[in-house]
Protein backbone atom coordinates (compact mmCIF):
# COMPACT_ATOMS: atom_id res chain seq x y z
CA UNK A 1 0.00 0.00 0.00
CA UNK A 2 1.95 3.47 -0.50
CA UNK A 3 0.03 6.40 1.25
CA UNK A 4 0.57 9.77 0.21
CA UNK A 5 -0.24 12.61 3.04
CA UNK A 6 -0.94 15.84 1.09
CA UNK A 7 0.01 18.95 3.26
CA UNK A 8 -1.50 22.40 1.77
CA UNK A 9 0.49 25.56 3.50
CA UNK A 10 0.39 28.79 3.36
CA UNK A 11 2.79 30.56 6.05
CA UNK A 12 3.36 27.54 8.19
CA UNK A 13 6.80 27.91 8.46
CA UNK A 14 6.69 27.68 12.16
CA UNK A 15 4.43 24.71 11.84
CA UNK A 16 5.52 22.25 8.86
CA UNK A 17 9.17 21.46 10.07
CA UNK A 18 8.09 19.68 13.10
CA UNK A 19 4.96 18.49 11.53
CA UNK A 20 6.76 16.57 8.84
CA UNK A 21 9.22 15.21 11.88
CA UNK A 22 6.28 13.95 13.54
CA UNK A 23 4.90 12.13 10.94
CA UNK A 24 7.76 10.44 9.81
CA UNK A 25 8.75 9.21 13.70
CA UNK A 26 4.86 7.49 13.10
CA UNK A 27 5.11 6.36 9.88
CA UNK A 28 8.07 6.34 7.89
CA UNK A 29 6.78 4.35 5.07
CA UNK A 30 4.12 7.04 3.68
CA UNK A 31 5.44 10.32 1.51
CA UNK A 32 4.74 13.66 2.21
CA UNK A 33 3.65 15.90 -0.27
CA UNK A 34 3.41 19.78 0.31
CA UNK A 35 2.02 21.99 -1.57
CA UNK A 36 2.71 25.57 -0.76
CA UNK A 37 0.47 28.77 -2.19
CA UNK A 38 3.16 31.09 -2.67
CA UNK A 39 3.67 31.67 1.27
CA UNK A 40 5.56 35.05 1.93
CA UNK A 41 7.15 33.78 4.53
CA UNK A 42 9.77 30.80 5.08
CA UNK A 43 7.92 27.81 4.35
CA UNK A 44 9.00 26.88 0.85
CA UNK A 45 12.81 27.32 2.63
CA UNK A 46 11.36 25.03 4.96
CA UNK A 47 9.71 22.64 2.72
CA UNK A 48 13.30 22.27 0.33
CA UNK A 49 14.98 21.64 3.35
CA UNK A 50 13.07 18.62 4.28
CA UNK A 51 13.16 17.50 0.29
CA UNK A 52 16.56 17.95 0.78
CA UNK A 53 16.90 15.81 3.80
CA UNK A 54 14.54 13.07 2.56
CA UNK A 55 13.89 13.38 -1.28
CA UNK A 56 12.52 9.38 -1.45
CA UNK A 57 9.50 10.23 0.57
CA UNK A 58 8.97 14.11 0.44
CA UNK A 59 8.47 15.68 -2.27
CA UNK A 60 6.98 19.45 -2.75
CA UNK A 61 4.93 21.67 -5.36
CA UNK A 62 5.28 25.17 -5.07
CA UNK A 63 1.97 27.35 -6.98
CA UNK A 64 3.00 30.91 -8.46
CA UNK A 65 -0.08 32.26 -5.88
CA UNK A 66 -2.20 31.94 -3.31
CA UNK A 67 -5.10 29.46 -5.37
CA UNK A 68 -6.44 28.51 -2.27
CA UNK A 69 -6.97 25.03 -0.31
CA UNK A 70 -8.73 23.41 -2.02
CA UNK A 71 -7.01 23.70 -5.09
CA UNK A 72 -4.10 22.93 -3.81
CA UNK A 73 -5.29 19.57 -2.23
CA UNK A 74 -6.76 18.52 -5.50
CA UNK A 75 -3.22 19.48 -7.01
CA UNK A 76 -1.59 17.32 -4.73
CA UNK A 77 -4.47 14.22 -5.65
CA UNK A 78 -3.52 14.34 -8.74
CA UNK A 79 -0.07 14.24 -8.30
CA UNK A 80 -0.10 11.07 -6.22
CA UNK A 81 -2.79 9.60 -8.50
CA UNK A 82 -0.42 10.00 -11.52
CA UNK A 83 2.36 8.03 -9.37
CA UNK A 84 0.87 5.02 -8.55
CA UNK A 85 -0.27 5.94 -4.81
CA UNK A 86 -3.14 3.63 -3.68
CA UNK A 87 -3.99 5.38 -0.25
CA UNK A 88 -4.10 8.99 0.07
CA UNK A 89 -5.09 11.89 3.38
CA UNK A 90 -5.20 15.53 3.41
CA UNK A 91 -4.75 17.27 6.47
CA UNK A 92 -3.58 20.86 7.39
CA UNK A 93 -0.19 21.86 8.57
CA UNK A 94 -1.06 24.23 11.75
CA UNK A 95 -1.29 20.51 14.65
CA UNK A 96 -4.82 20.84 14.66
CA UNK A 97 -5.21 17.35 12.74
CA UNK A 98 -3.14 14.92 15.05
CA UNK A 99 -0.71 12.56 13.32
CA UNK A 100 -1.36 9.98 15.65
CA UNK A 101 -5.11 9.25 14.20
CA UNK A 102 -3.20 9.10 10.51
CA UNK A 103 -3.67 4.86 11.06
CA UNK A 104 -7.26 4.77 11.75
CA UNK A 105 -8.66 7.25 8.91
CA UNK A 106 -6.59 5.17 6.50
CA UNK A 107 -7.75 2.16 7.87
CA UNK A 108 -11.28 3.07 7.25
CA UNK A 109 -10.55 4.18 3.64
CA UNK A 110 -11.76 1.34 1.21
CA UNK A 111 -12.77 1.33 -2.38
CA UNK A 112 -16.45 2.48 -1.58
CA UNK A 113 -16.03 4.71 1.67
CA UNK A 114 -13.94 7.83 2.42
CA UNK A 115 -12.99 8.60 6.44
CA UNK A 116 -13.55 11.96 7.99
CA UNK A 117 -12.22 12.84 11.35
CA UNK A 118 -15.31 14.94 12.62
CA UNK A 119 -15.24 16.91 15.72
CA UNK A 120 -18.75 16.41 16.22
CA UNK A 121 -19.31 12.99 16.84
CA UNK A 122 -19.41 11.30 20.20
CA UNK A 123 -15.38 11.38 21.54
CA UNK A 124 -14.71 14.02 20.13
CA UNK A 125 -12.57 16.83 21.77
CA UNK A 126 -12.52 20.52 20.63
CA UNK A 127 -9.14 22.41 22.36
CA UNK A 128 -8.52 26.00 22.71
CA UNK A 129 -11.30 27.03 20.01
CA UNK A 130 -13.38 29.99 21.13
CA UNK A 131 -16.96 29.82 21.50
CA UNK A 132 -17.47 32.21 19.10
CA UNK A 133 -15.99 30.04 16.27
CA UNK A 134 -17.72 26.82 18.05
CA UNK A 135 -21.08 28.29 17.15
CA UNK A 136 -20.24 29.39 13.70
CA UNK A 137 -18.92 26.40 12.84
CA UNK A 138 -22.03 24.13 14.06
CA UNK A 139 -24.29 26.70 12.61
CA UNK A 140 -22.25 26.18 9.21
CA UNK A 141 -22.54 22.70 8.88
CA UNK A 142 -26.59 22.32 10.13
CA UNK A 143 -26.49 24.76 7.42
CA UNK A 144 -24.97 22.85 4.75
CA UNK A 145 -26.53 19.21 5.72
CA UNK A 146 -29.63 21.47 5.29
CA UNK A 147 -29.27 22.70 1.47
CA UNK A 148 -27.03 19.73 0.50
CA UNK A 149 -29.28 16.81 1.69
CA UNK A 150 -25.75 15.28 2.78
CA UNK A 151 -26.12 14.01 6.33
CA UNK A 152 -22.69 14.80 8.30
CA UNK A 153 -21.54 16.20 11.35
CA UNK A 154 -18.60 18.15 10.44
CA UNK A 155 -18.35 19.18 6.43
CA UNK A 156 -15.60 21.40 6.90
CA UNK A 157 -12.54 19.62 8.64
CA UNK A 158 -9.93 18.80 6.68
CA UNK A 159 -8.83 15.88 7.55
CA UNK A 160 -9.80 13.34 5.23
CA UNK A 161 -8.39 9.29 4.15
CA UNK A 162 -9.11 8.15 0.63
CA UNK A 163 -8.86 5.23 -1.48
CA UNK A 164 -7.36 5.47 -5.18
CA UNK A 165 -10.75 4.41 -6.52
CA UNK A 166 -12.80 7.02 -4.56
CA UNK A 167 -10.78 9.55 -5.94
CA UNK A 168 -10.77 8.35 -9.35
CA UNK A 169 -14.65 7.79 -8.95
CA UNK A 170 -15.15 12.04 -7.77
CA UNK A 171 -13.64 13.15 -10.77
CA UNK A 172 -11.25 15.69 -9.57
CA UNK A 173 -10.62 17.87 -12.21
CA UNK A 174 -14.11 18.90 -12.81
CA UNK A 175 -14.34 20.45 -9.11
CA UNK A 176 -15.24 24.09 -9.12
CA UNK A 177 -14.52 24.68 -5.65
CA UNK A 178 -11.05 26.06 -5.06
CA UNK A 179 -11.01 26.85 -1.19
CA UNK A 180 -12.51 25.02 1.63
CA UNK A 181 -15.76 24.74 0.30
CA UNK A 182 -14.01 21.68 -2.08
CA UNK A 183 -14.93 19.81 1.07
CA UNK A 184 -18.22 20.18 0.36
CA UNK A 185 -18.43 19.82 -2.96
CA UNK A 186 -16.24 16.13 -2.53
CA UNK A 187 -18.96 15.01 0.28
CA UNK A 188 -22.14 15.61 -2.11
CA UNK A 189 -20.34 14.08 -5.02
CA UNK A 190 -19.68 10.84 -3.10
CA UNK A 191 -23.10 10.68 -1.94
CA UNK A 192 -24.17 11.26 -5.84
CA UNK A 193 -21.88 8.18 -6.42
CA UNK A 194 -22.72 6.33 -3.64
CA UNK A 195 -19.59 6.47 -1.54
CA UNK A 196 -20.46 6.08 2.32
CA UNK A 197 -18.96 8.99 4.00
CA UNK A 198 -17.62 7.41 7.69
CA UNK A 199 -17.05 10.37 10.58
CA UNK A 200 -14.41 9.19 12.97
CA UNK A 201 -13.94 10.93 16.36
CA UNK A 202 -11.19 13.25 16.64
CA UNK A 203 -9.36 15.99 18.69
CA UNK A 204 -9.11 18.98 16.91
CA UNK A 205 -6.68 21.44 18.42
CA UNK A 206 -6.13 24.89 17.55
CA UNK A 207 -2.78 25.68 16.21
CA UNK A 208 -0.86 27.18 18.68
CA UNK A 209 1.76 28.71 16.31
CA UNK A 210 0.86 30.76 13.45
CA UNK A 211 -1.60 32.86 12.23
CA UNK A 212 -4.92 31.37 10.79
CA UNK A 213 -5.14 31.05 6.99
CA UNK A 214 -8.85 31.25 7.36
CA UNK A 215 -9.79 35.09 6.83
CA UNK A 216 -13.25 36.93 6.51
CA UNK A 217 -13.94 36.99 2.64
CA UNK A 218 -13.08 32.94 2.25
CA UNK A 219 -16.05 33.15 5.12
CA UNK A 220 -18.21 35.11 3.59
CA UNK A 221 -17.92 32.72 0.16
CA UNK A 222 -18.24 29.80 2.18
CA UNK A 223 -21.69 30.12 2.78
CA UNK A 224 -22.41 30.69 -0.65
CA UNK A 225 -21.10 27.24 -1.17
CA UNK A 226 -23.75 24.84 -0.37
CA UNK A 227 -25.62 26.81 -2.69
CA UNK A 228 -23.61 26.81 -5.86
CA UNK A 229 -22.34 22.91 -5.26
CA UNK A 230 -26.46 22.11 -5.23
CA UNK A 231 -27.88 24.35 -7.74
CA UNK A 232 -24.91 24.75 -10.17
CA UNK A 233 -24.69 27.59 -12.53
CA UNK A 234 -28.31 29.06 -11.11
CA UNK A 235 -26.63 29.58 -7.75
CA UNK A 236 -23.38 31.49 -9.37
CA UNK A 237 -25.68 34.35 -10.47
CA UNK A 238 -26.11 35.61 -6.95
CA UNK A 239 -22.82 33.57 -5.50
CA UNK A 240 -19.84 33.45 -7.74
CA UNK A 241 -16.69 31.56 -6.97
CA UNK A 242 -13.89 34.00 -7.51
Amino acid sequence: MKTLIVIPTYNEAQNLEKLVKHIRALHPSYSILIVDDNSPDQTCEVAEKLVKLHPERIKMIERSAKLGRGSAVISGFLYGLQRGFTKFVEMDADFSHDPHELSQLIAHASDHALAIASRYVAGSKIVNWPLSRRVFSKLANWYTTLILGVSLHDHTNGYRAYSRKVLEKLELQTLRETGYAVLMEIAFRARRQNITLIELPTVFINRKRGKSNTNIQEIVKSLGAPLRIRFGKFAHVLYTNK
